[in-house]
């Protein structure tokens, strides 16, 4: 028996895509026995392009079941029965992470249609879905939804049967859990570990750690170091981990932050370097004889702290460039080369210097508030995130808009407070990697929870 399945996601990888509509279709090689369609809340928003490509929008997932409501349907389904669909594992990988997520096994037997399409009828331009279904006749209701697709899909079934002269089915659709576990280490262990986020730690027999990573669910994110492929370097790595420990953050951003700083600590054998090269090139600021606040753009210097590093010099250039023709500053107070008639400060007509001193004051203004909205603030600032605990929350702290470290507390103690958050820090340092994690993180963190501390 098949169950062919068609799904509609937010995006193209499971590790941060969700399920926003799921197609079953139960199959017996000639007919239709039992079907089954659901929209999915993904708990995130669906992307505009997602909604032009599908029709699906957040307002109809609005009331749709989160995917642990109709998990013990699906897998009442899925049981037993081989699992097709047209690039199967896509669908596979999607449902494969949510199912694991909440402690099912799914490791089912598969069969791909389109390698099977290549077995069967080779020759074709293309084996995308309705290109293969246009060249066979095959007709597609209701396109890039998961009902209409998964309908295609078992008439594609149905027409590959019929045409399979030597069993082809057969053999791709044998089972393969893929699954190869360390020789040091048991089943018991692995089913041990918790599926909650946070890092986690690969020991060798003398207990030195050998590789750091991070999870959303670590049990999960765990075994699937021991599926796939195999290259020599994963070969070594499962050879070598005789134990396995972790540490539960709650949070991505914890995790994330944890993740490199033990890999900084520890510098483990198995772990890629993290090769973020150090700025080269600064931004600094100086006061000249007539009172105006300047901007020199150079290569970092010792002992001399920049407003801003990069490490590229037009990056550097391009950032002051634009925002002294947005703001109307003078692009030689701003470190600028300036060629003959292209000063829009001076409607092309740049003096060597600006010498007037009645526009010092609103000029240095200006340039400030440039830097302090560009680059950092000297307030204090904390983030605050999911704990380890559904009575805890964690944090991150800035001090004088500096990263300070994180930590965690009882979510009812919540105040703005500073001395609450620094009496539970646990103090971090700053470098590249941490630098670029909180530049992206900070982009994306909702403002309901930033706040500033007094």
């Amino acid at each position: 028996m098949f169950a062919i399945v068609d799904i509609e996601t937010t995006g193209g990888r499971p590790q941060d895509g969700g399920i926003t509509e799921i197609a079953v279709i139960i199959h017996d090689g000639a007919q239709v026995v039992e079907t089954y369609e659901t929209l999915i809340n993904p708990r995130q928003n669906i992307p505009s392009y997602i909604t032009g490509l599908t029709g699906i929008d957040n307002e109809m997932v609005k009331q749709a079941p989160l995917f642990e409501e109709i998990a013990p349907e699906l897998n009442r389904l899925l049981s037993n029965r081989i699992f097709v669909a047209h690039n199967v594992n896509f669908d596979h990988s999607f449902l494969k992470q949510n199912f694991e997520e909440l402690g099912f096994p799914f490791s089912p037997k598969k069969l791909c249609t389109v390698k099977w399409a290549r077995k069967v009828i080779p020759g074709l331009k293309s084996y995308s879905l309705g290109r293969l279904c246009s060249d066979l006749n095959i007709e597609i209701e209701n396109r890039h939804r998961a009902m209409g697709d998964a309908m295609a899909t078992a008439k594609l079934l149905k027409m590959l049967f019929e045409q399979d002269q030597t069993g082809h089915w057969q053999q791709m659709s044998k089972a393969n859990t893929g699954v190869y576990l360390p020789p040091l280490i048991d089943q018991e262990k692995i089913q041990s570990l918790p599926e909650a986020t946070g890092i986690y730690f690969f020991h060798d027999e003398r207990g030195k750690i050998i590789y750091v990573g991070k999870a959303k669910s670590i049990r999960s994110r765990v075994r699937s170091h021991f599926t796939g492929k195999d290259g020599q370097k994963k070969q070594d790595l499962r050879r070598k981990i005789a134990n396995i420990s972790v540490e539960i953050t709650g949070s991505e951003l914890l995790a994330s932050l944890h993740e490199a700083a033990q890999i900084k600590k520890h510098f483990p054998e198995f772990n890629k370097a993290q090769k973020f090269p150090d700025p080269k090139f600064g931004i600094y600021k100086w006061i000249d004889q007539l009172g105006f606040e300047r901007l020199s753009l150079s290569k970092v210097a010792k002992n001399m702290k920049p407003i801003a590093s990069f490490t590229s010099l037009t990056e550097m250039r391009s950032i002051v460039g634009k925002a002294s023709l947005e703001l109307q500053l003078c692009p030689r107070l701003c470190g600028m080369e300036v060629k003959e008639g292209l000063c829009s400060l001076h409607q092309g007509n740049c003096p060597k210097l600006c010498t007037n001193n009645e526009h010092t004051i609103d000029h240095n203004q200006r340039l400030n508030s440039f830097i302090a909205n560009k680059f950092y603030t000297n307030e204090n600032e904390v983030f605050i995130d999911k704990g380890r605990t559904d009575n805890e929350s964690s944090f991150v702290l800035f001090l004088n808009g500096l990263y300070a470290g994180f930590g965690y507390f009882e979510s009812q103690q919540f105040g703005t407070d500073l001395s609450l958050f620094q009496h539970h820090l646990l103090p971090q340092k700053e470098d590249t990697e941490i630098k670029r994690i909180l530049k992206f993180y900070r982009q994306i963190w909702p403002e309901k929870k930033r706040f500033l501390l007094t």
